[in-house]
């Protein structure tokens, strides 16, 4: 890819906000970015297509993290002819399982008896990020969370358990697609990377050290290098 003009468009995940891709996406100042917050929609078909009204540029590269990812692919199945490039990390092409959802439903019932902040700092932190970053970026996931709120929340998570399932999606998927996976990550782990890997035909796969699930916080500059290579092929 030649990163003349290319946009990247970067979607987050549940309960994060733009402030997020802050610190890779400036470490890229060279290509030029649109970054979203999620809206408030309860399907996973609503949010590809309300962002892609938001989108004046007739293609870019399309990157999520989490549910972002999940969002990607949504987007690539509405609209394959926009998408120049993937940039999928710690994400899931399979649907939601019961156990999952149940661990969601729990910490939702945390945030409404306690509050957003608490709960993020009792359940959120310790399964996102590495122990030695948890202290560093507990403020700014916590005050992700609490802009995001619980309206927003309780409507990404019915979008999150009725979702489809997209491994069958990924063999039509020929853009160029770069898949990332922290090592250490255990909500979305390497084995659904490697799926992706594997069921997408023209993708790359990079696992990280010392990163979870929030790669792009934990890992920006590095994750920035990545991307950087990646396109310029």
């Amino acid at each position: 890819m030649n990163t003349e003009q290319k946009t990247i468009v970067w979607l987050p995940g549940l309960l994060c906000d733009t402030s997020l891709f802050t610190d890779v996406s400036s470490a890229l100042n060279h290509i030029n970015h649109l970054v979203f917050d999620l809206p408030e929609e309860e399907s996973f078909n609503a949010l590809a297509k309300t962002i892609l009204q938001k989108i004046s540029t007739p293609s870019f590269t399309l990157a999520g993290l989490s549910m972002g990812g999940i969002l990607a692919l949504e987007i690539h199945r509405q609209a394959p002819e926009k998408i120049e490039g993937l940039i999928l990390m710690n994400t899931n092409a399979k649907s939601e399982t019961e156990n999952v959802s149940e661990k969601r439903r729990q910490f939702i019932q945390d945030c409404q008896s306690q509050s957003i902040g608490k709960a993020v700092e009792k359940t959120l932190i310790p399964a996102q990020l590495c122990a030695n970053n948890r202290d560093a970026l507990l403020p700014l996931v916590s005050n992700m969370a609490q802009n995001v709120g619980m309206t927003k929340l309780l409507s990404h998570a019915k979008a999150l358990e009725n979702r489809d399932c997209y491994l069958h999606h990924l063999g039509s998927i020929m853009a160029p697609t770069l898949i990332i996976s922290g090592k250490e990550d255990s909500i979305c782990p390497v084995s659904n990377h490697l799926e992706l890997f594997h069921g997408i035909p023209n993708s790359q796969l990079t696992l990280l050290s010392h990163c979870s699930h929030l790669s792009v916080l934990e890992r920006p500059r590095l994750i920035a290098k990545h991307i950087d290579k990646w396109m310029h092929v």
